[in-house]
Parts: structure tokens; C-alpha cells; sequence
């Protein structure tokens, strides 16, 4: 996308916006990327879930 600096790549851009606190061990993302993990992490409860 032309709105992307040319010297970054989508993959370097997520890798800076995708940091983990290391005095929580929390994973801080991006709204957009969060978005699509919040689904792939829905799934991963259910499957938790049902498993216990």
C-alpha cells in the first residue's frame, strides 16, 4: 500500500507494533492486527475449554 513507508515492510511494521512488556510478559499489538489474533484466540479458549 502506498500509505506503508517504502523502506519498511508490513512484516518489519507488525514486528515494531507487536512488542511484549517485559514486566508483564504482555503481548501489546495493533488494533488491525489484534483484531485478526482476537479471533484465532477465540478459538484457541473454545478448544481449551472443551478440552478441560
Amino acid at each position: 500500500p502506498p500509505s506503508l513507508p517504502k523502506t519498511r515492510t508490513p512484516l518489519e511494521y507488525l514486528k515494531r507494533l507487536v512488542v511484549e512488556d517485559p514486566q508483564t510478559h504482555q503481548v501489546i499489538k495493533p488494533p488491525l492486527f489484534c483484531f485478526r489474533l482476537r479471533i484465532e484466540l477465540q478459538v484457541l479458549i473454545k478448544i481449551k475449554s472443551y478440552g478441560q
